[in-house]
């Protein structure tokens, strides 16, 4: 009954503190559920042919490419004969490379902690994190419903309020 009620607390916690009161249209945001291939994108639900996973040894959610670039309103282009993968937003261009740690944005490389990879039946998946956060997004894991939320919302800044003359 205690773990039952601590995580219910600990999801009301994070609904309240990471998702925004309502959906707001000038801001993007998705919703990937670990092991469903329902997700949420601008308030629409999609079906995707690939759910989403953690991959055991590096503890990284990993993404199907077509769906995180749809969310974040990127644009994809693959290279087959170099294995990468190039998305692009106006003012940024990420490149990926299957197999490799180094991601690059607008030209800089950085060293990531997990790789980009092709799963059966051949689809690219990509670190979720690592992605949407190049591209300035805020990523937000809610461990309770194993859901990767994904904004450019700017976060809510909660400031208590204290009593007059605390």
């Amino acid at each position: 009954m205690r773990k039952a009620l601590t995580a219910l607390v600990t999801l009301a916690l994070c609904l309240f503190l990471v998702l925004p009161a309502q959906a707001d249209p000038a801001y993007r945001t998705a919703v990937f559920t670990i092991g469903s291939t329902t997700t949420a994108v601008n308030g629409q639900t999609l079906t995707m042919d690939l759910a989403p996973f953690v991959d055991p040894a590096t503890g990284r959610t990993y993404v199907p490419v077509r769906y995180l670039a749809g969310a974040l309103g990127a644009q994809v282009a693959w290279d087959a004969a170099n294995q990468t993968i190039t998305l692009t937003m106006p003012g940024s261009v990420v490149v990926l490379t299957i197999g490799s740690s180094v991601l690059v944005v607008n030209g800089q490389a950085l060293s990531m902690d997990a790789t980009p990879q092709i799963v059966p039946p051949g689809r690219t998946v990509l670190p979720a994190r690592w992605v949407a956060e190049a591209f300035g997004f805020t990523v937000n894991w809610l461990p309770v419903l194993h859901q990767v939320y994904v904004t450019d919302q700017p976060p809510v800044t909660l400031t208590p309020s204290l009593p007059a003359g605390a």
